[in-house]
């Protein structure tokens, strides 16, 4: 990666499950339209990411067509880019990984740990979610990510689809080099 370009791995694991969403939108799922949709919504006010929520918004309503075109950093560019891919059937976004979009900042913050930033708000995050019923069979996995296990065989010990899904997320972005 250029030393210039930013780190977006983080950024790409955390907008995969709504790109995820927005694929299978694309192809009629209507219960992954209006999670999306829902999702989006929520960041219609942030600061940070109104703008490419907005955008993401368009390609929901307009799947088929380019990305929106505007005044985007690189963070924004490349994950629009990703979704408009992801919308028309170019990319390779698991469909089961679109309901785990509330989960989204996490991977973010556990795929910038496992590439050598911020390991203490990872750990944080993955004890935050194994206090949860709903997401404590995760944990394990992502705490063996968080100490250097990048075995995608991680996943396989999981029942759950989307959890698959997410450790798959993690272990991608977290294995490569992206550039904008």
């Amino acid at each position: 990666m250029d030393a210039d370009q930013p780190d977006i791995a983080g950024f790409l694991a955390a907008w995969d499950p709504v790109v995820a969403g927005l694929a299978a939108a694309a192809q009629g799922n209507t219960q992954a339209a209006r999670a999306v949709g829902r999702y989006l919504s929520s960041y219609r006010r942030s600061d940070d990411w109104a703008g490419l929520a907005g955008a993401l918004s368009q390609i929901l309503q307009n799947a088929d067509r380019p990305a929106p075109a505007g005044d985007f950093d690189v963070i924004d560019a490349v994950v629009l880019r990703r979704a408009a891919d992801a919308a028309a059937g170019r990319s390779p976004v698991p469909p089961e990984l679109w309901p785990a979009m509330p989960l989204g900042p996490v991977l973010g913050v556990i795929t910038d740990a496992a590439r050598g930033h911020n390991p203490v708000g990872a750990q944080q995050a993955i004890d935050d979610l194994a206090s949860e019923p709903t997401f404590a069979p995760l944990a394990p996995a992502l705490s063996e990510i968080l100490a250097g296990n990048h075995d995608p065989g991680l996943a396989s010990a999981l029942d759950n689809p989307t959890f698959r899904a997410v450790i798959a997320c993690i272990l991608d972005h977290a294995g490569t080099d992206r550039e904008a």
